[in-house]
């Protein structure tokens, strides 16, 4: 699937998340700029071991992937690709909730048969679900898969959502643009504390984001 993107930060990221028992980030969003680094980085990426939790691996997305200090860019639709056997799923309802919420959609390619009504509550709808009967059956759906990417894609998004913001900060749309509104915090994200002076700090905002969509 890889192949068919055009890797670059001003068009597609791609990232990967491993899972087990627990998930880890085998490359950030930002990471590579070229499909060849990206694959080549793909067919390194380890096996993990232990009993599979989709709900933690959901969750490291929501947390530690799809944000903007870790390469993610504000007002770009977010599409998540879940490869799956349907097991440890069940712990995933709540994560994949908070993920749509943050507008963030879920794609979820599954190769058994098994716990379909739970996977559709996962996935949200029928067409966010792919069964087949094998991985190896992926190259005879790239295309089919593709497509669904590219729907998703072409989706509205709000620029608020996944919040851009650090620290509590509030997110403030305006004409195609965001503001970060901090309390405590300064920077264009809420990223620099402010030191403490003796007296209450009030509510700053920042400079304008200036983001765009491809």
């Amino acid at each position: 699937l890889s192949s068919q993107l055009g890797i670059n930060r001003n068009v597609t990221q791609v990232s990967l998340v491993v899972f087990g028992k627990g998930p880890q980030t085998i490359f950030g969003l930002d990471t590579y700029v070229t499909s060849s680094a990206l694959q080549e980085a793909i067919k390194q990426a380890p096996f993990m071991g232990g009993s599979a939790s989709v709900g933690s691996a959901l969750l490291h997305i929501h947390d530690d992937v799809t944000v903007v200090q870790k390469g993610a860019r504000p007002g770009v639709k977010k599409v998540v690709v879940l490869f799956t056997s349907g097991a440890g799923v069940d712990d995933a309802i709540v994560p994949a909730q908070q993920l749509r919420s943050n507008d963030v959609s879920l794609l979820i390619i599954v190769t058994e048969h098994v716990q379909i009504d739970l996977l559709l509550r996962i996935a949200g709808s029928s067409n966010s679900l792919v069964r087949i009967s094998s991985y190896e059956d992926l190259r005879h759906n790239k295309d089919f898969i593709m497509e669904k990417l590219c729907d998703e894609a072409k989706m509205p998004v709000n620029i608020c959502k996944p919040n851009p913001c650090l620290n509590y900060g509030i997110c403030i749309p305006k004409n195609g643009n965001y503001w970060c509104k901090c309390q405590g915090w300064e920077g264009p994200h809420c990223e620099n504390r402010i030191q403490s002076s003796g007296t209450s700090q009030s509510w700053k905002h920042s400079a304008m984001i200036h983001t765009h969509r491809n």
